[in-house]
């Protein structure tokens, strides 16, 4: 016996809270403020320098979100750009494995309606 497995559409387990909306907003401001270097991969790209303040400031409200949506340990990023590429030169073994992550963009487009900011690149 065969079972299709369909995707349900179920609201965040959490809710959106009016804390997780503000999370949201400030994280996405951060987003547009990063003022890191592009990862030199032919280099030694192990030996980054420390993030830029936008990005601890997306990380820490990433932090909020994850506990304000109660969302699993291993959820790391509350929320992914729905537009989001692979962040791995092209051909690398890390490319070719990479996918979105589909529940975090989900989330990301919930968030963006409930915080009112366009969700136009988000399906309907």
């Amino acid at each position: 016996m065969v079972t299709k497995r369909r995707s349900v559409k179920r609201p965040l387990r959490g809710g959106i809270t009016p804390a997780a909306i503000e999370a949201f907003r400030k994280l996405v401001e951060a987003e547009d403020r990063c003022t890191c270097p592009p990862i030199d991969w032919s280099g030694k790209y192990w030996e980054r320098p420390p993030d830029c303040p936008a990005c601890e400031t997306w990380w820490a409200q990433n932090s909020i979100l994850c506990d304000e949506l109660r969302l699993q340990i291993w959820e790391v990023r509350a929320v992914e750009h729905p537009g989001a590429r692979s962040p791995y030169p092209e051909g690398s073994y890390a490319h070719k494995r990479w996918r979105p992550n589909l529940g975090a963009q989900a989330r990301y487009c919930a968030l963006a309606e409930a915080a009112g900011i366009d969700p136009a690149y988000c399906d309907a």
